[in-house]
């Protein structure tokens, strides 16, 4: 788990709390780890939230989201968790603040991996906004 800047932490569980709703609303059925839980996992991985589809009375784990905030868009952070999630198999939603899209996308060109990069803003109202679709087709 990253160590996040404290003022940060409200934050990444609010992005976190945004995916879970619109994929719930979408039907889908959604899973996080919020902070430190490690509820649900796949490969021996935690991702921030698991999306799911229900096929013949088993979960098919369609895509994982991994948020990050502003001190957590790094390379050390990067190499160790994004590479992990990348090669999963399944769609890898890499969630980052909008403001560093370009550094993120920089660090995901140097690993060499594959991931839907999105990006979140806060409005003033604390409701949260992404840059693209997060729900995975059927």
């Amino acid at each position: 788990m990253a160590r996040r800047l404290p003022d940060e932490q409200a934050l990444y569980d609010r992005v976190i709390h945004a995916i879970f709703e619109k994929l719930s609303s979408a039907g889908r059925i959604a899973e996080t780890n919020p902070g430190p839980l490690r509820m649900i996992s796949i490969s021996g991985y935690y991702p921030d939230v698991l999306a799911a589809l229900v096929h013949e009375r088993t979960d098919i784990v369609q895509a994982i989201y991994e948020v990050e905030t502003w001190s957590t868009v790094e390379e050390r952070h990067a190499e160790h968790q994004w590479t992990a999630f990348a090669g999963l198999g399944v769609t890898f939603f890499l969630v980052v603040p909008e403001d560093t899209l370009v550094e993120a996308r920089r660090i995901v060109g140097e690993l060499g991996i594959e991931v839907n990069l999105v990006g979140y803003v806060e409005s003033d109202d604390g409701s949260i906004t992404f840059d693209q679709e997060i729900i995975p087709p059927l």
